[in-house]
């Protein structure tokens, strides 16, 4: 159960981590977009005449690439630990279902006995009288 709960922890980080691969991944995307788009105006109205714009839009979409694979790394990270779980899980019912069978009250053969005491077995430790008054109605008097 302690493992169950450990893996269950690393795929909540995973999916922590997976959201903020998402944001960034989508921040790379749209900073490529700005990157190209600000390259082509320049290079279409002469803005800047050098090839800095494109080199800048080069290393964005580069970024974004690389962004884009880290999400699908962290996903297969959460694949591999939902299917551990999984796993787990399985292994945990495995176990439990021999010990039910074993356990089961229903399934535990009773023998009747009869048994017969003898005037040996039977020992007064204590002898004592009580007494409790009751009127002549038959309600108690104490």
């Amino acid at each position: 159960m302690k493992k169950l709960q450990t893996v269950q922890v690393r795929l909540a980080t995973a999916q922590g981590r997976l959201e903020k691969e998402k944001v960034e991944s989508t921040s790379a995307k749209m900073n490529a977009g700005i990157s190209i788009l600000t390259g082509v105006l320049g290079a279409l109205f002469c803005w800047n005449r050098r090839s800095i714009g494109i080199k800048s839009a080069i290393t964005s979409v580069s970024g974004a690439f690389k962004q884009g694979k880290n999400v699908g790394i962290v996903e297969y990270k959460m694949a591999l630990i939902q299917q551990e779980i999984l796993t787990l899980q399985q292994q945990a019912e495995a176990e439990v279902v021999p010990i039910t069978a074993n356990f089961d009250p229903a399934a535990v053969k009773l023998q009747t006995l009869t048994l017969k005491p003898a005037k040996t077995d039977v020992k007064f430790t204590v002898f004592a009288l009580l007494w409790l008054p009751f009127d002549e109605r038959g309600n108690p008097a104490w």
